[in-house]
């Protein structure tokens, strides 16, 4: 993930369930392996789940969840 603050570094295991091609549910666990800016040093996990679009330019509706830890 990118943000203006910096960057969010992750290693995940996504799950893609097919609605209707193109469009598709997705669960992904995400654990936190580290990042920069305001996110050096972070650790922690994270949960999304949603939608996505397949076709160009389509969609992608995610919400998050878990902790993100400053690793202080």
């Amino acid at each position: 993930m990118i943000t203006k603050e910096g960057t969010l570094t992750t290693s995940d295991a996504a799950v893609l369930t097919p609605i209707e091609a193109p469009l598709f549910r997705v669960n992904n666990r995400l654990e936190v392996t580290g990042g920069t800016g305001v996110y050096s040093g972070a650790t922690g996990k994270l949960h999304t789940h949603g939608t996505v679009n397949f076709i160009p330019g389509g969609p992608v509706e995610l919400r998050y969840s878990g902790r993100l830890c400053d690793g202080e």
